[in-house]
């Protein structure tokens, strides 16, 4: 029987038509769940039945070497290798040692380096990795129709068509679509590897600032922090005229000359701004050597 390539819209209504079954599957596994199990237990792990559903529908028809609804319907037939026209039948096995082989080498209890390393990069593979990659297929698909999923992309599943057509005003627009996102994801990638680098010259620049304000001090900063202990209780500054009162209390020059300049009294006794304690406006002493 002669075949054909099959044709990017053939395949991608072969797919919708897959993803219609596999939606109808995981309704009526969640309904199943929920009338027997009860809504408690239905509502806890309702984000599982499309996976589940996806599973089961595929493992009755790719592992076991059938044609799914949609390629049936659309008379398509997945092969491996166009040109040697093999079934993806013997695929199971390779699949399933690749599988077995990548589990052991990569979670071995020996190497928890490695693990600890790719359990650092799940954030960032599942909330930027993973959907990157999805556009990347999924634009790729549009331009050379071949992979619509990556696990297909991956055994290298392709597909033949029993009937000749060929829609070339429809290609035309896969493309475009196609390109259009290939560049959404170019410029993409672009913006956050510069938002990365600014981060990372930020974060450098705050280091180096903070590095040499911790160590870089004036010499004039350390003779008032240093070498001199009084700090007035008004102004919160360092000064090296300091004057006292009766009380014992210790101010600047400034500060207590402005408090009994601009102090509300009659008599020549003016108060400490501290104590409250009254003393004569006479009686303020400087300090020599503090």
């Amino acid at each position: 029987m002669k075949v054909f390539v099959a044709d990017l819209s053939e395949v991608l209504l072969a797919e919708r038509c897959d993803e219609g079954e596999t939606d109808y599957l995981a309704g009526e596994l969640s309904h199943i769940v929920k009338d027997l199990l009860g809504p408690r237990f239905w509502i806890s792990y309702w984000n599982y039945y499309p996976f589940l559903a996806n599973t089961l529908y595929y493992a009755a028809t790719f592992l076991s070497a059938v044609q799914t609804v949609g390629e049936e319907y659309i008379a398509l037939l997945p092969l491996v290798s166009v040109r040697q026209r093999k079934v993806p039948a013997f695929t199971r096995h390779n699949l399933r040692d690749s599988l077995i082989a990548s589990e052991t080498r990569f979670f071995d209890g020996k190497r928890r380096n490695l693990r600890k390393i790719l359990l650092n990069l799940v954030v960032l593979i599942r909330f930027t990795g993973i959907p990157l990659l999805y556009r990347l297929n999924l634009a790729l698909f549009y331009l050379f129709g071949t992979y619509y999923y990556i696990s297909k992309r991956l055994i290298g599943l392709q597909y033949v068509s029993f009937r000749s057509q060929s829609n070339y005003q429809a290609l035309f627009y896969f493309r475009f679509f196609g390109a259009i996102n290939i560049a959404q994801i170019v410029s993409s990638a672009v913006i956050w590897i510069r938002d990365q680098l600014r981060k990372q010259r930020s974060e450098k620049a705050a280091v180096e600032f903070r590095q040499f304000s911790e160590s870089e001090i004036s010499e004039e900063e350390y003779d008032l922090a240093v070498g001199n202990s009084f700090r007035c209780s008004l102004c919160w500054q360092y000064n090296k005229s300091p004057v006292c009162i009766p009380c014992g209390h210790l101010f600047c020059w400034s500060c207590i000359s402005k408090h009994i300049q601009f102090a509300v009294t009659d008599s020549a006794l003016v108060f400490c701004p501290q104590c409250r304690e009254e003393f004569h406006r006479s009686r303020v002493v400087p300090i020599l050597n503090l």
